[in-house]
């Protein structure tokens, strides 16, 4: 699969510290195998598990969107997913799904590993703090806040206020800002957070937008 990635990376430009998206791409490998162990016996539990692979599918792709310059390489883990599958028994939509998470796998892992011939090109200026320069208060206020919003795209109703409070202070921070997540940076409350992840149906589709985008 490594050698059949439809795109070349040498030449694309990151949007994301390198080691960033090299955690993301970590964690979205990692997420797919409990949909891979899902066990389908009946016409529901299909639609199930098409939702859960779909949702994964989005999750993957906007990453892609988000970490270089050119939609070339996020289109075209969208076509290594792709199925012409028309018709069929539950077993025989379950196997195929099964194998278009396999292609995405793939895919991905050769980004991941084709990552080093990028790094030289588009090195990473915007790489983390050292240790000692970290400041654990605001790092604090991070994860509260990626709480919150896990909280409210889960069913949990949270303090508006809050919300806003903890975003206008961690956007403060200058050298923090470029560093997060678009989509967040576009969400002014948590109803607009609501309206952009209510298309994701299951709340583990949710939480693993979370987990990706709010990496260490």
């Amino acid at each position: 699969m490594l050698s059949d990635a439809p795109v070349s990376i040498s030449k694309a430009k990151l949007l994301m510290p390198l080691e960033d998206l090299r955690s993301k791409l970590h964690a979205l490998i990692a997420d797919s195998e409990q949909t891979q162990e899902t066990v389908v016996t009946n016409w529901h539990a299909l639609e199930e598990f098409q939702t859960e692979k779909d949702g994964w599918r989005d999750c993957c792709h906007e990453l892609l969107v988000h970490a270089f310059e050119s939609r070339e390489v996020a289109d075209a883990f969208l076509t290594a997913m792709s199925s012409g599958m028309t018709g069929g028994t539950i077993q025989e939509w379950v196997s195929d799904g099964k194998r278009s998470i396999v292609r995405g796998i793939g895919y991905l892992r050769s980004i991941e590993k084709r990552l080093i011939l990028i790094q030289d090109i588009f090195p990473d200026k915007r790489a983390a703090p050292a240790a000692g320069n970290r400041n654990p208060d605001l790092i604090e206020k991070i994860q509260k806040l990626k709480t919150i919003l896990i909280d409210h795209v889960t069913g949990h109703l949270r303090d508006e206020s809050e919300y806003r409070t903890l975003k206008d202070e961690i956007r403060s921070h200058q050298e923090l800002s470029p560093l997060l997540p678009k989509s967040f940076r576009d969400w002014s409350d948590l109803g607009s957070a609501w309206d952009s992840l209510k298309k994701f149906k299951h709340y583990a589709e949710r939480r693993t937008l979370f987990a990706v985008n709010f990496s260490p």
